[in-house]
């Protein structure tokens, strides 16, 4: 099967005089733009592709994108090296990126005998880049102004224009689209959106396309989830197959060709529709007005682990970003939490006003010291085979779930694997587990000790974070006794012996009764106080 590279070396060996340009070429020319040309443009002003050669081989050309290259640089070594794109001509290299406010804009501009491209680079790796992606659900972006102001600024007259961009890049491609200068638009021939998200209704009018109407091209893959975002209604779409599964097909490396042309088939993955639809009716369900705090927050934690780049969220990061959203605010958790259940709703949106008692429990330190109180109280009355017993029983009802999931989505996708292989193999791995469970000696002790470890190792990290942020000296110290025997017994209960677990626990439940008797009495004797004074 043909992707991309193939159509360069089919098609390259003919110049755009030989053989005119055609709607394939586009994705060249968004491809290219995802690679760092700094070195080429400080060598020249106007360097040609074939310029790049050299710096590839000396590694001075990488591609910004998240992950993995999957055959980018040969892509772009290949264009560089045919006759066809070797010789056009680039300038007007920018790539700007920062933090605060983020900001994450590229743009580089080709041109031929008779024609120019624009191409705008989709999202890097840099967490900037992705907090400005989401930004788009709550207000314009930077980006955009700056993409529509590069436009403004480089389209004449004088020659055919033509504007590309993947991801991201066709995102901006269509606010151009949708805000260009008439007298600009009108040298433009096609605008091109390689699987891009819309525009969020509350923010841009998606009606403002219509005066690009027959202008714009849309392509995306057959599992399509980022173009499903704010889905703009262009009538000329085209969706092209893939050589990948699932999410992966969003890359353009992975598009397939028949001969010179995309092969392109009638509709979109019936799961990937799906799952388009559930991701725009979580966006939906927050209000306007909480996204930035959403966002904002939730890239904050992300950062201010120490990471720059997605690759730079290693497991520790990535797990002390969690335990700072314990601290978020009440919108954030709220987005976060409603995320699993608007995947098995039917899309119905219902508001929850918490009563008074509800309220009470949220804001007080009560419901935490009932909470290890119960808990105390079960730990002394179990055993360490209720204990095994429990933990298999979670166990059991998690797999059960993915499998009911799994099916759903495989009916849900036409009955067809297609993107559904990781899923099938980790419910199929899920299955194994519980059958091993049940049948071989010693495996229940090895998962419950696993699954309570793994709980209070995550408990200890809540506690410390709350007693990092606690005022109050008394309940500052019962956080860190809390953070100090939860660790304690996480490490011991994933490490001990059999004989030895039982113990642990029931010294655990009487500490966790001690800690919550301690909590309610010293708040009743604050309220007491306050009644007092």
């Amino acid at each position: 099967m043909n992707t991309l590279v193939d159509y360069i070396k089919w098609l390259g060996r003919f110049t755009f005089e030989q053989y005119p340009l055609q709607t394939e070429d586009n994705l060249v020319f968004a491809m290219i733009s995802y690679f760092d040309l700094g070195e080429v443009f400080a060598q020249n002003e106007k360097p040609r592709l074939s310029d790049v050669l050299p710096l590839i081989d000396e590694g001075r050309v990488p591609v910004e994108i998240t992950g993995a290259d999957m055959g980018y640089t040969d892509i772009l070594r290949a264009a560089a090296s045919s006759a066809r794109f070797g010789g056009v001509e680039m300038s007007g290299y920018v790539n700007e990126i920062r933090t605060d406010p983020p900001l994450q804009f590229s743009a580089v501009s080709f041109s031929a005998e008779d024609f120019s491209f624009i191409a705008y680079r989709g999202t890097d790796s840099t967490l900037a880049g992705w907090q400005e992606d989401f930004m788009i659900s709550f207000t314009e972006t930077e980006a955009q102004h700056m993409a529509l102001d590069y436009a403004e600024r480089l389209i004449d007259s004088s020659r055919d224009f033509y504007i590309t961009g993947h991801s991201k890049g066709g995102n901006l491609a269509l606010y151009v689209a949708a805000h260009l200068s008439e007298e600009k638009l009108g040298a433009v021939k096609t605008i091109y959106c390689l699987d891009g998200p819309g525009f969020c209704p509350e923010v841009t009018d998606p009606e403002t396309l219509t005066r690009a109407e027959g202008k714009i091209v849309r392509i995306v893959p057959e599992f399509d989830v980022v173009g499903k975002l704010f889905e703009p209604d262009i009538a000329d779409t085209l969706i092209v197959k893939s050589n990948a599964d699932g999410v992966i097909q969003h890359s353009m490396a992975t598009w397939l060709f028949d001969g010179g042309e995309l092969m392109c088939v009638d509709k979109r993955d019936s799961f990937s529709e799906w799952l388009g639809e559930k991701l725009n009716e979580w966006i939906r369900s927050i209000k306007s007005e909480d996204r930035p705090v959403f966002i904002n927050e939730l890239f904050s934690t992300l950062t201010k682990s120490g990471a720059e780049k997605l690759e730079d969220l290693t497991p520790m990061r990535f797990e002390q970003a969690i335990v700072s959203l314990g601290g978020a605010s009440d919108v954030t958790k709220k987005a976060l939490a409603s995320l699993p259940g608007q995947a098995l709703s039917d899309g119905t949106v219902i508001e929850v006003s918490p009563g008074k008692l509800r309220q009470w429990l949220a804001e007080s330190h009560f419901a935490h010291a009932l909470l290890m109180v119960l808990f105390g109280i079960l730990l002394l009355r179990t055993t360490d085979s209720i204990l095994e017993l429990t933990a298999t029983f979670i166990f059991v009802a998690l797999a059960a779930i993915q499998l009911i999931l799994t099916l759903r989505r495989f009916v849900l996708n036409g009955f067809r694997i297609d993107g559904l292989r990781e899923r099938a193999a980790l419910t199929t791995l899920m299955l194994v587990l519980c059958v091993v469970l049940i049948v071989k000696e010693q495996a229940m002790f090895i998962m419950g000790s696993t699954i309570f470890g793994v709980v209070f190792i995550s408990f200890a990290f809540g506690c410390a974070d709350k007693a990092s942020r606690e005022s109050d000296k008394l309940l500052k110290v019962l956080y860190v006794l809390e953070t100090v025997f939860s660790a304690i017994f996480g490490g011991a209960v994933l490490l001990i012996p059999r004989s030895v677990v039982y113990p642990f626990v029931l010294a655990l439940g009487i500490l966790m009764i001690l800690d919550g008797a301690i909590r309610i009495g010293y708040m009743v004797y604050k309220r007491y106080k306050a009644s007092r004074s």
